[in-house]
């Protein structure tokens, strides 16, 4: 993703000596980072995952959204387990064709986090979506359950032992 890195000299926004609005408003729509594209993102997670012979797991969130927070900082904290199996692709709902690639890979409700795990062939092979609708950041024992069994039937090298230490994560 883009780094923020504008200079601006203060002064240039004030007006009366205090921070005028439109003056800031337009220089952060000046300067605004430009997101990634879904799409590449997309591939480029395929193409590693066909090199490594692993699948993705697809995360889609949002800025400011605690549970997708949450979501990103559990995932990175236990990277090490999940690359055993799984690359990570981790898309932002602003990026340029989300929409299109969420869609085409099964999402069907409007909530976030949402997650897939897809084939290095860029099959859905199963997603965040329960029998009692999107799991988001697992909390609860049914959601945390779904979100076992989409590793238990995705899972290659991840063992048993591995699976349970990260649902045991979830449930501290």
């Amino acid at each position: 993703m883009a780094i923020f890195t504008a200079q601006c000299d203060v002064a240039s926004l004030t007006q009366d000596n205090s921070v005028n609005g439109k003056l800031l408003g337009a220089f952060l729509d000046a300067n605004q980072p430009t997101l990634p594209d879904a799409e590449k993102e997309l591939r480029a997670g395929i193409v590693q995952a066909k090199r490594e012979n692993k699948k993705m797991l697809v995360e889609v969130c949002s800025p400011g959204c605690g549970p997708c927070m949450e979501q990103s900082r559990y995932l990175t904290e236990h990277q090490e387990l999940f690359s055993q199996d799984y690359v990570l692709v981790k898309l932002d709902s602003r990026m340029p064709h989300a929409d299109d690639v969420t869609s085409r890979l099964g999402k069907k409700c409007n909530s976030v986090p949402w997650m897939a795990i897809v084939s290095h062939a860029g099959q859905t092979l199963m997603t965040s979506e329960s029998e009692e609708g999107n799991i988001g950041f697992p909390r609860g024992d049914s959601q945390i359950e779904h979100f076992r069994t989409m590793l238990n039937t995705t899972r290659q090298r991840l063992s048993v032992a591995d699976v349970n230490a990260l649902i045991h994560e979830l449930r501290r």
